[in-house]
């Protein structure tokens, strides 16, 4: 799966990291990886959510962690 060239920098560098990790990820260690607010980790990962790159891996009201969507 390519990054689709829609994306921002860190958009795509998200997909990217979901990419080279195993496991579902939280938005804390998105956030330390990016050297973003978690704030903005967590509205990187809601849109990308949206555009369905990304799932929710856990959790229903407060989203825990993400996973990479595979096709």
């Amino acid at each position: 799966m390519d990054v689709p060239k829609n994306l921002t920098w860190l958009e795509a560098e998200t997909i990217r990291y979901a990419r080279r990790i195993p496991r579902p990820f939280t938005p804390s260690e998105l956030s330390s990886h990016l050297r973003i607010t978690d704030q903005h980790a967590r509205r990187i990962l809601h849109k990308l959510v949206e555009h369905q790159l990304l799932f929710v891996a856990s959790g229903r009201q407060r989203y825990r962690s993400y996973a990479l969507r595979t096709q």
